[in-house]
């Protein structure tokens, strides 16, 4: 599977998924789904970032 197939799951996955359910913590100490989804954009802007300084 490559990134962009991995990305359009992720998406079709969470996609209609409202608020509530995006920032409610399953269990206390755990990351939401947005928390997570921040990350792995956080994650990805910075590795393409760096990607293009080389």
């Amino acid at each position: 599977m490559n990134i962009h197939a991995v990305r359009a799951e992720l998406i079709e996955t969470v996609d209609g998924l409202s608020d509530a359910e995006i920032n409610q913590r399953a269990v206390e100490g755990v990351w939401t789904i947005g928390q997570v989804l921040e990350h792995l954009y956080l994650t990805e802007t910075a590795v393409a970032h760096h990607a293009k300084k080389r």
